[in-house]
């Protein structure tokens, strides 16, 4: 049995989410897979994932890895969880593949999606779409050190485009689904700026706050001063939804996500090579483009243009060293989508 999970892209809202403004993201055709098959024995899952090798974890939580990777932790919470909630007694081997993704593109919720489900199915039972998300959280909570907002894991259940937006007095998040569809013959490639060295998004959330001169937590600031933090980018957010269509202008569109990536370099989480890509990309018929995720050092970078010149921009930006992907909205969520009798 083949499940597979979609990965994600944060469309607009970086770091201004953090203080209450909305923000865009969606899941993408490019999916995490993981195919499972019934093995003789005591009940385990043995596994095999490219990232750190062959694995087997026990019910009790032990496991055998040869690399020692922290990241198995996720994978062993999860699956002692659906464990304990089903009556899953079956050695199982679990064989992880990608369509290709990169960094910023939410893997491992995609991966703890996938893994949920598929062992919820070997149990014959359907978890509900909070259970998903439940297992999807505790893989982002151990991949990102801390528990996250929730929108990684929100928007790869839900298989569609989510708008996130987080709210104070009290904290608390709300998610609503939405389609995100961009003007005709247009569409997005997600570039790699890795060059040896990731940013830590704890790091640059701080950043971001200290060149705005916010010494407190988004939730000890009064709503007048998130609002005004905020001002800008809330203008720039409202007239990209308005363009998200069918019939949106394109070349409007293109400056709008140039103009939420200005807001985002002045914050301080831009690089050079961030803005190479974006240079490049422009000066190559690209309409737009845009930092998406934490940015900092590997961050990723979205280039806006006409489908019809996605070849030579990939092009341009591989000769400048930089890994691209095209990547347009999901037409299928997490599923079975692929069964072997």
């Amino acid at each position: 049995m083949k499940v597979s999970a979609p990965a994600k892209i944060i469309l607009i809202g970086e770091h201004y989410v953090v203080y209450g403004a909305p923000a865009v993201a969606f899941t993408v055709d490019r999916y995490n897979h993981i195919t499972f098959q019934e093995l003789e024995g005591e009940v385990r899952l043995e596994g095999k994932n490219p990232g750190f090798g062959e694995f087997i974890i026990y019910p009790d939580g032990r496991y055998v890895n040869a690399q020692n990777r922290d990241e198995m932790r996720m994978f062993i919470k999860i699956y002692q969880r659906i464990i304990e909630k089903t009556n899953l007694n079956k050695a199982l081997k679990a064989v992880w593949s990608s369509d290709g993704t990169i960094k910023g593109m939410g893997a491992s919720a995609s991966f703890s999606t996938a893994l949920a489900l598929g062992l919820y199915k070997v149990a014959g039972i359907e978890p509900s779409e909070d259970e998903l998300f439940e297992c999807a959280q505790i893989g982002d909570e151990y991949a990102h050190g801390g528990r996250p907002s929730g929108i990684d894991a929100k928007t790869v259940v839900s298989g569609t485009g989510i708008i996130f937006k987080k709210e104070f007095n009290p904290v608390q998040f709300t998610f609503t689904k939405t389609k995100v569809v961009f003007p005709k013959e247009t569409g997005i490639l997600i570039v790699d700026t890795y060059r040896g060295k990731r940013g830590s998004t704890a790091d640059l959330v701080k950043l971001f706050a200290e060149k705005h001169n916010i010494s407190k937590p988004p939730s000890e600031l009064t709503d007048n001063e998130r609002a005004k933090l905020c001002f800008e980018y809330d203008n720039i957010y409202k007239n990209i939804i308005k363009e998200l269509t069918e019939s949106g202008n394109p070349e409007t569109l293109g400056k709008l996500f140039l103009d939420s990536h200005f807001l985002l370099r002045n914050g301080g989480v831009s690089t050079d090579e961030i803005e190479e890509v974006i240079k490049l990309s422009i000066n190559n018929g690209a309409l737009g483009a845009k930092l998406t995720g934490a940015g900092g050092p590997g961050g990723a970078v979205i280039v806006y243009a006409y489908k019809k010149d996605f070849e030579n921009l990939k092009n341009v930006l591989n000769k400048a060293g930089y890994n691209s992907l095209d990547a347009n909205p999901a037409v299928k969520g997490v599923g079975v989508h692929d069964k072997k009798n």
